[in-house]
């Protein structure tokens, strides 16, 4: 492996051209197909908190939040910016909320096909381009709204810049990768680490100089950042904030990982389990894309490790999965800064899929493998796809019995109405209507109101059942004979033995 000459050939490489071409188009297109095939939309409390902050922006209503649910979320504009575009054209709905991490996806994928065989040549490069086009946790996350999928593109365009930045000594390039992980920076907090991966690239060049561009790029959109918090909250770091002392930082300290065990369970075990424990349940979303570039590394051995461009997305992967793992909020006590989720694997999959497809381009089956694994990896996401689709189902079509009602008070569990916030499930369903107005069952008793509607989900009352009053939960699963029944449904839930069902009612005076 090697840089090749400016003027090379993909010809020179193994590869035509034109065959290349096709080759690649084909991929993007399957990777298209498969992504609208198992889109997903908006079904989880993030992508709604994003939605809202984004409805307020359309609206001139923004205004920062530290310790509210979602404040995280609403100060993402990487996030909120695009989907109230979005949103401005095609309304507020599944499609058009997820639109921003649709293309950012398929960009990722394109960028990785038409910059890579510059560098690694085209086998390795349609080999990774298939990997990726099929990888479940890429997929799954391309049609959600969340930061990862976006994140990895910003940083996947400035390894790309930074890379022929050493390689052709450019500072435009340079400026170039800077500003795209600060625009990371604006997507989701983990952003700066890409500075840290570039370091690494720099140093063995010398390249100190073309480093300092980049991190002044960088440096240049948080500092506009800080001018707007100071114009809006009078604080330039309140963003930081944010994860120091507001909510995030309550949510580290008290929830997720609270003992010195779950610390050192997350930097230690949590991670690598994630990765490459087959037993694990996140393992199937990177359909053991970690154990083959691992399995890659370990068969170049030194080298690989002497191998400029390989030595790179070594150090890429490397340096990111210890920031994953270990990077703190706090050091004393030492609390990490990021939970692990499923869709935290998304930041490793392009050097990941690089490094097993520059193994698979060595080999004669190579190609063929990799076609063999993007099958697997599509059939793993199919499969994968039912629960993310499914979730608040029975909930979302109970509400539809309310669609003909114009200004509904509607009561629901804690878990729905995501603790009475007016960014919930239903306000997402009614375009953010601020004439519906939503309750949890926690804060209000629906008998004390005539006319209100009651949407139950005995699954998530079950769920939630410690945060109500005494006698709320049964009021609402026995109500009293005057309550109209509007809709009910009876359904089972994946590894609950129990019936449960959903229903909508509306409160009459006895």
């Amino acid at each position: 492996m090697r840089v090749p000459g400016p003027g090379e050939s993909l010809a020179g490489r193994g590869m035509k051209l034109r065959r290349y071409r096709v080759a690649a188009g084909a991929v993007l297109l399957l990777a298209l197909a498969l992504r609208l095939a198992t889109h997903v939309g908006i079904r989880t409390f993030e992508p709604v908190f994003t939605a809202h902050s984004a409805h307020e922006i359309l609206e001139g209503r923004h205004e920062p939040q530290k310790h509210m649910p979602g404040a995280v979320n609403h100060a993402r504009f990487g996030m909120t910016l695009p989907t109230a575009l979005a949103a401005a054209v095609g309304g507020w709905n599944d499609a058009a909320c997820t639109l921003w991490p649709l293309l950012c996806g398929m960009l990722t994928l394109a960028l990785a096909l038409v910059l890579g065989p510059a560098t690694f040549g085209p086998r390795a490069s349609l080999a990774a381009g298939a990997l990726l086009a099929a990888l479940p946790a890429d997929v799954l996350w391309s049609t959600q709204l969340y930061s990862d999928v976006p994140m990895a593109l910003f940083w996947s365009g400035a390894a790309f810049a930074f890379w022929r930045a050493i390689d052709l000594r450019c500072r435009y390039l340079a400026l170039l990768a800077g500003f795209l992980v600060g625009l990371s920076w604006m997507l989701r907090e983990p952003g700066p680490i890409l500075l840290v991966v570039l370091l690494a690239w720099a140093a063995p060049s010398r390249a100190w100089r073309l480093w300092s561009f980049a991190a002044a790029a960088a440096a240049a959109v948080f500092l506009a950042e800080c001018v707007y918090y100071i114009a809006a909250a009078g604080d330039p770091f309140y963003r930081l904030g944010i994860m120091t002392r507001g909510i995030h930082a309550r949510y580290m300290a008290t929830e997720y990982y609270p003992t010195a065990g779950s610390v050192w369970s997350r930097v230690f075990l949590d991670l690598p389990s994630m990765m490459f424990n087959p037993w694990d349940p996140a393992f199937a979303y990177t359909a053991g894309l970690p154990i083959l570039a691992a399995g890659s590394a370990l068969a170049m051995g030194r080298k690989g490790w002497a191998d400029e461009p390989y030595r790179r997305l070594l150090l890429w992967a490397m340096i990111v999965f210890v920031a994953f793992a270990a990077l703190p909020l706090s050091v004393f006590p030492f609390r990490p800064a990021m939970v692990l989720l499923v869709r935290t694997l998304v930041a490793f999959t392009v050097p990941l899929a690089f490094l097993a497809g520059s193994a698979l381009s060595r080999v004669r089956w190579g190609l063929p493998a990799a076609a063999a694994a993007a099958l697997v990896g599509a059939a793993l996401t199919i499969g994968l796809a039912g629960p993310h689709r499914d979730a608040q189902a029975e909930s979302r079509l109970a509400l539809r019995v309310l669609d003909a009602v114009a200004d509904p008070v509607i009561v629901t569990d804690d878990l729905f109405s995501a603790n009475g916030h007016r960014a919930n499930f239903i306000a997402f369903s009614r375009g953010f209507d601020p004439r519906v107005a939503v309750y949890s069952l926690k804060d209000a008793d629906p008998s004390t109101r005539d006319g209100v509607y009651v949407l139950v989900n005995t699954l998530d009352l079950a769920r939630t059942a410690p945060v109500y009053p005494p006698g709320r939960l049964d009021l609402v699963l026995a109500p009293p004979p005057s309550w109209e029944r509007l809709y009910r449904k009876d359904f089972s839930a994946p590894g609950d033995p129990a019936g449960h069902h959903a229903a909508v009612y509306r409160v009459r005076s006895p």
